[in-house]
């Protein structure tokens, strides 16, 4: 079996890298990988530990720039995405003819515009993860004194609500709650 030098290892780490982001998936990094008899080894998991470990010895700075690269090609994409999105319909064909409706006119094809809102979707959830969105936010449920007395004055003027009855003659009864 062929034995790989730390240096080798190096400069696959970095190209697994730099074919990550240029949006390859890990699986087809570790085809890409495994088509080279002089890559051995280079599984899924294997290309996601080399993948980590370049992002893990990246300078502050660099990750900084590469966000930012990153964020602003997203928001190309994002644009781009909502520009179809809003797009006009295109006429509906099947096997190279028009699609007809009841009275003859051309079906509208939306395909391309349903396809588009998701994109939108996915993209929303990437920007989300890159700014942090997406992280779960702390809230304050301390409650003051005022409040609590305000609650529970509600919470009895509901249930004297719901306690009242109308009688069979049309007048309102109060029921005593224990």
């Amino acid at each position: 079996m062929y034995n790989r030098s730390a240096q080798e290892r190096m400069v696959d780490d970095e190209l697994a890298w730099n074919l990550y982001t240029q949006g390859w998936t890990q699986s087809e990094i570790a085809e890409h990988f495994q088509a080279d008899p002089n890559r051995p080894n280079h599984d899924s998991s294997n290309v996601g530990k080399a993948i980590k470990a370049w992002r893990d010895q990246l300078p502050d700075e660099d990750r900084a720039q590469i966000r930012t690269a990153v964020l602003a090609g997203t928001m190309r994409v994002l644009r781009n995405a909502a520009e179809l999105m809003e797009a006009q319909p295109i006429p509906a064909y099947s096997n190279g003819r028009p699609i007809l409706d009841k009275e003859g006119n051309i079906c509208e094809d939306h395909s391309g515009r349903l396809a588009a809102m998701a994109m939108v979707l996915k993209v929303h959830e990437r920007i989300s993860r890159m700014v942090g969105l997406d992280a779960p936010t702390q809230i304050d449920l301390h409650v003051s004194v005022a409040a609590q007395e305000q609650a529970e004055l509600a919470a009895k003027e509901a249930l004297a609500r719901v306690f009242t009855i109308v009688s069979d003659d049309g007048t309102l009864a109060q029921i005593e709650s224990s």
